[in-house]
């Protein structure tokens, strides 16, 4: 009995003793150990890029394959976060810097550095200098844009201020968009943007000066380190700021006329003296629509064109905006010099808003316009 239970013990015992069990697919222990599993290498996103396409990210970025595919892991493959990445690491911006100095030492030094975009030649910043002194001598124009500007506005002393603004005026009319795009497309163009820029000088001072200009491309990254911000906010369409176009100053809800003021150098009265009231005379620019039914109005009635003066405002330009009042919702305005003298009418106006205007062409334009409307509407009427 004893050795039949010893025997079901040894049976029970093979049945449960796992350690010795054959493991799936030849597995368990062998003359090697036990066998680890291997972890599965996460795809490449490089090799899924097409070879033309990875060829041109790494020329883009100067970088290896391998480098690239770092820069492609860290995105987690996600497009937008790739696009965003190529955006900022593209060089897309260019440093133009300029050293000139005069053949002889100590007569006459300079430098600028001006960082723009590449594609539009927009100059997003801009250093210079110039004074009767040459540059340090451990000044050097090839070293990286950031410390050369650095370098310009840190440079001791006091520029000389009369060719400071007149030369740097001229150097910003040499480096225009086009020409700062010429750069950054090819280094070809140095040469005639040097020889544009030496007859630039030349007009300004009298110096036999030496040029040597240097670029550097480079990308939004570095632009930022660099100190140097862009607003990526799609610019609005700019507003029109010409003083000497009436109409874009007029106030919503009114309708503006263009006037030129008549010159009476002798009996005339100043602009800068006019007061409200005052009866000026003008000339209408005719300009279509409404300048054009008043200017009708005048000419048929053999009536020079007089308004009284609404008001008197001084633009920034120093120059006077002269409103007159034509009629109810329509203002004459006008831009002149503060001493310039204006023909008057006959005698101030006592009234001006409201009905009661004290001259007739309001109501000869709105009977003008009351006729325009009712032959309007017999033509819609009966005209068929």
């Amino acid at each position: 009995m004893e050795q039949e239970r010893n025997e079901v013990r040894e049976d029970l015992r093979d049945e449960t003793d796992l350690s010795s069990a054959a493991a799936p697919d030849g597995g368990g222990r062998g003359a090697g150990g036990p066998e680890t599993p291997q972890e599965t290498p996460l795809p490449s996103l490089l090799d899924a890029l097409p070879k033309e396409t990875a060829d041109e990210l790494c020329s883009i970025f100067s970088c290896s394959r391998e480098a690239l595919e770092v820069i492609l892991r860290s995105t987690s493959g996600d497009p937008s976060k790739i696009l965003a990445l190529v955006r900022t690491l593209t060089p897309e911006y260019i440093a133009v810097k300029v050293r000139f100095d005069a053949r002889k030492r100590g007569e006459l030094g300079g430098a600028l550095c001006f960082v723009a975009r590449g594609n539009t030649g927009e100059i997003l910043d801009e250093s210079f200098w110039v004074s009767g002194k040459s540059l340090p001598e451990t000044f050097d124009i090839g070293a990286g844009w950031e410390s050369v500007r650095t370098a310009i506005s840190t440079i001791g002393g006091t520029p000389e201020r009369t060719l400071y603004t007149r030369m740097l005026k001229a150097a910003k009319a040499v480096f225009t968009p086009t020409a700062v795009n010429k750069l950054f497309q090819s280094e070809s163009a140095k040469e005639e943007i040097l020889s544009a820029l030496g007859e630039a000088f030349s007009e300004i001072v009298h110096y036999d000066l030496v040029y040597n200009l240097e670029t550097e491309i480079f990308n939004k990254a570095r632009l930022e380190a660099g100190g140097i911000t862009v607003d990526e906010k799609p610019k609005e369409a700019p507003v029109r700021e010409d003083e000497n176009d009436p109409s874009v100053l007029g106030s919503l809800g009114t309708v503006q006329v263009p006037c030129r003021p008549v010159l009476d150098p002798v009996h005339g009265k100043a602009v800068s003296d006019l007061k409200r009231g005052d009866v000026v005379e003008v000339e209408l620019e005719k300009t279509g629509g409404m300048s054009a039914i008043i200017s009708k109005v005048f000419e048929r009635s053999g009536e020079r064109p007089a308004f009284p003066v609404l008001s008197v405002e001084r633009l920034p330009s120093s120059r006077l905006l002269v409103k007159l009042h034509i009629s109810e919702g329509i203002e004459g305005v006008l831009s002149a010099g503060t001493d310039l003298k204006l023909k008057t009418g006959d005698k101030a106006a006592a009234k001006i808003l409201g009905k009661n205007a004290p001259f007739a062409v309001g109501k000869v334009f709105a009977a003008t316009v009351l006729f325009l409307l009712l032959a309007v509407l017999f033509f819609f009427f009966f005209g068929r």
